[in-house]
């Protein structure tokens, strides 16, 4: 099966948050035949993000690691495949199996109550 990662992610997510398959269906608004079918590997998983970011909430898994498992780029991730130096840099990697490139992104810093504002 090709997207056994989709699955288990799928069929774990459904374990921990004990619901049945019918009521995921439900919650995200799909047929439950729909989903019966992705989880037996007879279907391919969702292609539309929306649909792939509700299963995700409902079954609390991280979305960006939902929408990978379908072998699909999170749109969250589109601007770096806009990106010819990334992808110049990325090509090294791909062809050989390199060390990933070393590059400094830009992350936003956010405060929280839990940390002290002198480690900030």
């Amino acid at each position: 099966m090709a997207f056994e990662l989709f699955v288990h992610l799928i069929k774990n997510g459904m374990k921990e948050t004990d619901l049945s398959l019918r009521e995921v269906a439900r919650l995200v608004e799909v047929d439950p035949s729909f989903l019966s079918k992705i989880l037996a590997g007879k279907r391919s998983p969702p292609g539309d993000e929306n649909i792939l970011k509700k299963l995700a909430d409902v079954l609390n898994i991280d979305p960006l690691r939902l929408i990978v498992s379908t072998g699909t780029i999170p749109s969250a991730w589109q601007s770096f495949f806009d990106d010819e130096e990334f992808l110049r840099d990325l090509i090294p990697y791909l062809k050989t199996g390199a060390p990933w490139p070393q590059r400094k992104i830009a992350v936003p810093i956010y405060k929280t109550k839990e940390l002290s504002e002198d480690l900030l």
